[in-house]
């Protein structure tokens, strides 16, 4: 389809067609790339897992994009730095991930979390630190922790965290 013709420019300003074909493209790549989607009811199960090992207290929708301070909270308490019981200190749980040499740079609580800095995070608790973002996403998806690409720039959400990160304490 082309915006340049009046038919196709009607058709591709429509939101639910736009994501219609959005839909085709995607299934048309997790077939040509015999990818196996992740299913919600498996990034549940993640999510559900990592509150039974008390890693988090609220329930998270699989579809949500995760913060740095809880990302940071995860991870400081699956490394021993922090624990449930600790008085919830978002900023507080960032830091502790700039002192232990995970991150090297200052990130707002709040801010999402995106696959570059979630990757490299994630390598370098696994041993493997230089900052590359699109190798750190490539080494996940070699590793088999991830069925798919992602964009160095792009928001992580609870259900591939839940996904990814418990594949990684399993090992």
């Amino acid at each position: 389809m082309f915006i340049d013709t009046a038919r196709d420019a009607i058709k591709l300003a429509v939101p639910a067609f736009r994501q219609q074909i959005a839909n085709a493209i995607a299934a048309g790549l997790v077939q040509a790339l015999e990818l196996k989607p992740v299913s919600s009811t498996e990034q549940m199960g993640g999510i559900s897992k990592m509150k039974s090992d008390g890693l988090i207290v609220a329930d998270h929708g699989s579809t949500e994009n995760i913060t740095w301070g809880t990302f940071a909270a995860v991870i400081n308490r699956s490394i021993g730095k922090s624990s449930l019981v600790d008085q919830w200190d978002p900023a507080g749980e960032v830091a502790k991930l700039k002192t232990a040499g995970l991150i090297f740079s200052d990130h707002d609580e709040k801010g999402e979390v995106s696959w570059g800095e979630f990757a490299t995070v994630l390598n370098r608790l696994r041993g493997r630190s230089p900052w590359d973002p699109v190798a750190e996403i490539q080494k996940l998806k070699s590793d088999g922790l991830l069925d798919s690409a992602h964009e160095p720039v792009e928001a992580v959400n609870w259900g591939y965290f839940a996904g990814v990160f418990n594949a990684i304490r399993a090992n």
